[in-house]
């Protein structure tokens, strides 16, 4: 059972996850955006019990293949087919990857970091080679999903920072 207060927080988060989507660059040229849904995705991570932050990001991606436009674009179940879901699937393999290792925070959002561009690239390959048919080669494919992984690294820096000040806040 979770507390009233945890629900509170992992929809506080959800909501963050969400309003982070629209703060955006996008990058059209690879048909992706840079987001600030990474930061609070490791915020969750880093601050929220573990089952906690679970269910925000869980709730967050469920929230929008149900239609909710809370994703970058839009919503719905159309996303599934995608060649970047695997991204946005990814938040929620990189927020359970944070939330079973005993380290650093900054060893946690990179671990996080590595399984959430690791999930999106097999779902874009997946997509582009078996769904779609149009096969890219491995070194197109990994330039247009590791684009913003140097901003994204940035962000690791960043949610560390902000946990250590919201850590006491939170836990209190």
């Amino acid at each position: 059972m979770m507390s009233v207060r945890q629900l509170a927080l992992g929809a506080l988060f959800t909501a963050l996850i969400s309003i982070g989507s629209k703060i955006m660059i996008p990058l059209d040229m690879i048909g992706m955006h840079f987001t600030l849904q990474w930061l609070f995705v490791l915020l969750a991570g880093l601050l929220l019990e573990k089952k906690t932050a679970r269910m925000s990001t869980g709730c967050y991606v469920l929230i929008g293949l149900v239609g909710v436009p809370v994703f970058a674009t839009g919503g719905g179940i159309g996303y599934l087919f995608k060649p970047t879901f695997g991204f946005l699937a990814g938040f929620v393999v990189a927020v359970w990857v944070m939330t079973s290792l005993k380290t650093s925070p900054l060893l946690k959002c990179t671990a996080g970091l590595l399984a959430y561009y690791f999930t999106g690239f097999l779902w874009y390959l997946f997509m582009m080679y078996v769904v779609y048919q149009q096969p890219l080669g491995l070194l197109l494919a990994f330039i247009n999903c590791f684009t913003t992984i140097i901003p994204d690294f940035l962000l690791c820096l960043v949610a560390c920072m902000i946990a250590k000040r919201l850590a006491p806040i939170i836990r209190n």
